[in-house]
């Protein structure tokens, strides 16, 4: 009796792997600013084992030090335009295990939808990487952003914007109607470019460029620090005169934002921890002899936690 052939799975009904899964959604962290690799890595990794963030390293941190020239390739191949519903991290990830991976991969017997879909444009891929690769050896030396908080108590961000363009900068006009937009917008950004942030009119974004020898830095106008120094004192809605607790002060990039919140008229008290407490007292003196002008009338308290 003839034994019939073994039935074809159905690429749609074959799990992705698990690797590029979890890699996909690492990389749309990444993309959005939340972290580096690793941190997003090991906060993502909840149930996963060892082995799997051990790959996820190798692999994504690999497709970083490449990433716009993989992703310029992937781009000019069409292969995401010809298939909307490839998901453009999970496009990237197999790109990498593809281009980047020294040893042909296993992961790519596992014939589920996506993994055939990049196995089709394979070699058109590789070509236009190659090509990418010589023809801008310069891509990866592209800067990762870098936001800056206007001190408003010594400048109004009108002018903080007038005194950047005087000293060189453009700023960079642009309409984004989400906020996923704005961050392509934001990774685009030239040598001498800034923007206003899509949430913040006093936070403007720079490629990294040395800032801290800016006049602006230096006399306190512009503070260099993350984003989300200037969030979370905002959505607490600080006002004038009122009493803040400031229980994690260090280094004390929000304890300066909400100086600039506060206004001069109430009380901050910021507490370190005692672990800290050497080098925060440096910082803290720091700040408060270079802005001894910009608090007077504004009672700041630095203290140790026991």
């Amino acid at each position: 009796m003839a034994l019939e052939p073994k039935a074809v799975k159905n690429p749609h009904s074959v799990p992705v792997p698990r690797l590029y899964k979890f890699c996909s959604k690492v990389l749309a962290e990444y993309f959005q600013f939340k972290g580096k690799i690793p941190k997003l890595i090991l906060q993502l990794a909840r149930k996963e084992p060892g082995s799997m963030i051990k790959l996820a390293n190798k692999l994504l941190l690999a497709l970083e030090a490449k990433l716009n020239i993989v992703k310029t390739a992937v781009e000019n191949i069409g292969v995401l335009e010809n298939n909307p519903g490839l998901r453009y991290e999970l496009a990237l990830v197999i790109a990498a295990d593809m281009l980047l991976n020294e040893v042909q991969s296993k992961r790519f017997e596992r014939l589920c939808k996506p993994v055939l879909t990049m196995l089709e444009v394979r070699e058109q891929l590789q070509q236009e990487y190659q090509r990418c690769l010589q023809d801008a050896p310069a891509a990866e030396d592209r800067c990762k952003p870098r936001w800056v908080c206007v001190n408003t108590l010594l400048m109004s961000t009108t002018e903080a914007k007038q005194h950047l363009t005087e000293a060189g900068f453009s700023l960079k006009h642009y309409t984004p109607r989400t906020y996923e937009q704005f961050l392509l917008s934001v990774r685009d950004l030239e040598e001498h470019e800034f923007m206003e942030d899509f949430h913040f009119a006093e936070v403007l974004v720079f490629p990294s460029v040395g800032l801290s020898n800016n006049h602006l830095v230096v006399t306190g106008k512009l503070l260099i620090q993350d984003k989300v120094s200037y969030l979370s004192p905002s959505v607490c809605g600080v006002t004038p005169g009122e009493v803040v607790l400031d229980a994690c002060a260090a280094p004390g990039n929000k304890s300066t934002v909400l100086a600039t919140l506060l206004n001069n008229h109430g009380l901050s008290q910021g507490y370190t921890c005692a672990g800290c407490l050497h080098c925060d007292c440096l910082r803290a003196t720091r700040v408060l002899d270079a802005y001894t002008v910009i608090v007077s009338g504004l009672h700041v308290c630095w203290m140790p936690t026991l």
